[in-house]
């Protein structure tokens, strides 16, 4: 009887553990509420600021033609990285000075930047740690490696982060554009690109005085998508370089180098508007980029 009594108290435990719901398993959205949480509201805030300086101080049209210079010279992968980074730069500058809620866009904005930035720590890392004997600079950046994604994600263990998901090769897929957008033989193209983008403020107003119901949604929205469609043209070239150097050797340090620019290209892609404005919006852009040649 005695051991009836006993038993009877674990049986209950035992059951308990039982019934107990599993813990859901971490995925990239609900890591990103956390990252979004800890850093959102302060870097909108930021960006902001900046923005609303750089609006009333020289814009980076200035440094374009020196860049330019650069991009032609280089012969490695940074040219792309910078002219993609000088487009989204040049649209989120036009669009913060016309937008209904630009606290909302930029805050847009930086949740798809965060995600991107979290997504290509992760793989970095995944690519450090798959390195049994590293060299020192190996080893500084998987230790600045493991700083970032403590200062972007908390207290989150490491065995959590080390089992999100991460992108193969498989998972890419190249899309047909919406834009036909003749990139030519100079390397430079999308910086001229966002030269005219870094313009358009000035334009619009100067449109606006001669038509003060201008609408400048639609022109902004099809700013944005020319721009995409630069960046994924750069993009889907490098991908496809990358997806072909993992299918001949199918190793660590290739597949980071496809991840690196396979969550550039997501994030690109959600940067795609579904509507880039009607026949007059386009012919105001493409009359613009027609002249973009200016360095």
């Amino acid at each position: 009887m005695r051991f009836l009594r006993c038993l009877f108290p674990l049986l209950i435990f035992c059951g308990g553990c039982l019934f107990r719901e599993k813990p859901e398993p971490v995925t990239v959205d609900t890591l990103m509420q956390t990252v979004a949480e800890r850093h959102l509201t302060g870097e909108t805030a930021a960006e902001l600021s900046r923005l609303a300086r750089s609006s009333r101080q020289a814009t980076g049209w200035s440094k374009l033609p020196d860049l330019a210079e650069f991009v032609r010279n280089d012969t490695g992968e940074r040219k792309y990285i910078l002219s993609r980074e000088i487009l989204w730069e040049s649209i989120l500058f036009a669009t913060v000075q016309f937008h209904n809620d630009p606290e909302k866009f930029v805050r847009t904005w930086n949740s798809g930047e965060l995600r991107c930035r979290l997504l290509t720590l992760l793989a970095e890392r995944e690519f450090l740690r798959s390195i049994v004997w590293k060299t020192p600079a190996q080893q500084t950046r998987e230790n600045e490696l493991f700083s970032e994604l403590q200062q972007l994600t908390g207290s989150i263990p490491e065995e959590t982060l080390a089992s999100i998901p991460l992108a193969m090769p498989e998972d890419w897929k190249k899309i047909d554009l919406p834009l036909d957008i003749p990139v030519g033989k100079d390397p430079a193209e999308p910086l001229q690109a966002a030269g005219v983008f870094y313009l358009l403020p000035e334009e619009i107003r100067r449109q606006q005085l001669a038509d003060p119901e201008l609408q400048t949604k639609g022109i902004l929205q099809y700013a944005q998508m020319a721009a995409a469609c630069y960046t994924l043209d750069i993009l889907q070239k490098r991908l496809e370089e990358a997806s072909a150097a993992y299918k001949k050797e199918p190793g660590a340090e290739n597949l980071w180098l496809f991840r690196k620019w396979y969550y550039m290209y997501q994030l690109d892609i959600a940067r795609l508007p579904e509507n880039p404005g009607v026949e007059k919006d386009l012919q105001f852009i493409e009359s613009m980029l027609l002249l973009q040649a200016g360095f």
